[in-house]
């Protein structure tokens, strides 16, 4: 199997994932609300936040690992493999160590500092039951994830997960609905993610018997951490700070956070099911880049933003359209807070759509491994949330926060695909214009209908009905600008698809 075959196969295995994921976390999500109303729901939505946040002791060290793999796996030079292993199995091992300690003093503190009505012990079993399984997996899972992505087999933790995901959800909803306590819903959805970590260790024992973890660890093979961590920290305070932040306003921070995670909630799934379209062909950048083929990777650079920015056009844009409707069905008979709020969806999406642009220019800086380059732009982007996170959440509340993210992005975006086009692949503006400004565009009409109430539906299946006829119209109408518009870009990637297809 090829490196554009893998890439298919990682991205339809990621698409599964992130379609059965997000449909069951919704489900979960509303069982939440219904069962035990919006302040829990919005505590759940942070611890789980939180135990994020303590796994930036990571390091960013699974992306130079895997940057410092390529180039041994692609020689099968196995002697370097096992010291790039064996390092990479002891750093995570200290660091899941020090990641649960840290977690049992913010468990303990934590409570104390929000206003609700949840009890202390209840409060903290329910940070235990999610930062035991994200320490077992920095500590002990994450080099086997290491092995998986450099070998271009990122299909196997998605199949894997979308498994024991979906039985461990299930279990935990069925289980509330009988009644019981979230935290014992919470101790049912661990052990299907310890089920998940122990399945794909087995996995790599058995698959790459030429692996040793016991041979001495070669530290100075892997380059580039302490310029990678910059990117973990900013990718982290995107997502968890402002949801920690929100929380802690004073009488009524757990209904907000609440608000704020249905929102979330929905536009992860958006950005989950378009990062599974980016996401897919970076590992297969990575190896063009470390055999030294850059004219390819530059060849195929420009369909990459083509294929992001249609997807873009279809995915983004059908939630831009269906997003309020989706809430109100979603949120219907819950009164204890107002879910319906036309400028907290407009700040998260024009959010989404930056974030979602500046991925390709992303994948390459980090794959070509210019990390300092990534560390100076992410550090940038880090301290100007933190200054508007605080500014914007002193002086505007939920709105200030949820801008603050606004803002960063937009300067990681100008930044990272600046940077890609003046110092690696030098490629014009005008071809990025070609393909951002239709989707720019397409978004923001459908901003327009869909905020104007035009669309009606009144339940899940109309919903679907609605969702299915808005993909169809706007993937003819993207699909037709992008060819009018951008013709041979357009045509080189269906040529590009089809030769993968009969390869396959």
């Amino acid at each position: 199997m090829n490196k554009s075959q893998k890439s298919i196969l990682n991205a339809m295995a990621a698409l599964l994932n992130m379609a059965v994921t997000s449909v069951v976390g919704l489900v979960l999500g509303r069982t939440i609300l219904s069962s035990y109303g919006s302040e829990y729901n919005g505590i759940n939505s942070t611890i789980t936040q939180i135990v994020n946040t303590i796994m930036v002791l990571e390091g960013g060290f699974t992306l130079a690992s895997n940057v410092a793999l390529f180039q041994p796996f692609a020689q099968k030079d196995y002697n370097t493999i096992n010291g790039i292993l064996s390092a990479t199995k002891k750093r995570f091992m200290s660091v899941g160590g020090i990641a649960f300690i840290v977690g049992i003093i913010i468990a303990l503190i934590y409570p104390l500092t929000v206003s609700s009505s949840m009890p202390y012990i209840e409060f903290v079993m329910l940070m235990l039951t999610v930062l035991i399984p994200s320490c077992f997996n920095l500590g002990v899972n994450m080099k086997h994830r290491c092995v998986l992505l450099t070998d271009q087999k990122e299909y196997i933790i998605s199949l894997s997960s979308s498994i024991t995901y979906t039985i461990g959800n299930l279990v935990a909803i069925m289980v509330m609905r009988m009644g019981a306590s979230l935290v014992i819903a919470r101790i049912v959805i661990m052990i299907s993610l310890l089920a998940n970590y122990i399945f794909i260790g087995i996995y790599c024992r058995l698959k790459y018997n030429f692996i040793d973890y016991s041979v001495e660890p070669a530290y100075d093979k892997i380059k580039g951490t302490r310029n990678v961590i910059a990117l973990k920290l900013t990718s982290i305070a995107y997502t968890t700070l402002p949801i920690i932040t929100i929380s802690m306003i004073p009488e009524s921070g757990a209904l907000l956070a609440s608000i704020y995670a249905v929102y979330k909630s929905i536009i992860s799934m958006v950005k989950n099911c378009l990062s599974s379209i980016t996401n897919a062909p970076r590992l297969g950048f990575g190896a063009l880049l470390a055999e030294g083929r850059e004219d390819d990777a530059k060849r195929l650079f420009g369909q990459y933003e083509l294929i992001t920015n249609l997807g873009i056009c279809i995915i983004l844009g059908t939630t831009c359209l269906l997003i309020m409707p989706f809430v109100d069905i979603y949120t219907k008979g819950i009164n204890d807070a107002n879910y319906h709020d036309v400028m907290l969806a407009s700040i998260m999406l024009t959010t989404a759509y930056l974030e979602t642009l500046h991925i390709p220019s992303g994948q390459i800086i980090q794959m070509s491994g210019r990390f300092k380059a990534s560390r100076n732009i992410q550090s940038a982007a880090c301290v100007l949330l933190v200054v508007t996170l605080i500014v914007g959440g002193v002086t505007s509340g939920l709105y200030g926060i949820v801008t603050s993210t606004l803002i960063a992005a937009s300067f990681l975006a100008v930044a990272e695909i600046g940077y890609v086009r003046t110092r690696i692949f030098k490629n014009h503006f005008v071809e990025l214009l070609k393909n951002a400004v239709p989707s720019c565009v397409i978004c923001v009409g459908c901003c327009a209908i869909g905020f104007s109430n035009l669309i009606k539906v009144g339940t899940y299946f109309e919903f679907i009905i609605a969702g299915i006829i808005s993909v169809i119209i706007i993937t003819i109408i993207s699909t037709l600008i992008y060819y009018v518009i951008n013709r041979e870009q357009f045509l080189n990637t269906l040529t590009l698809l089809r030769q993968i297809i009969k390869k396959k």
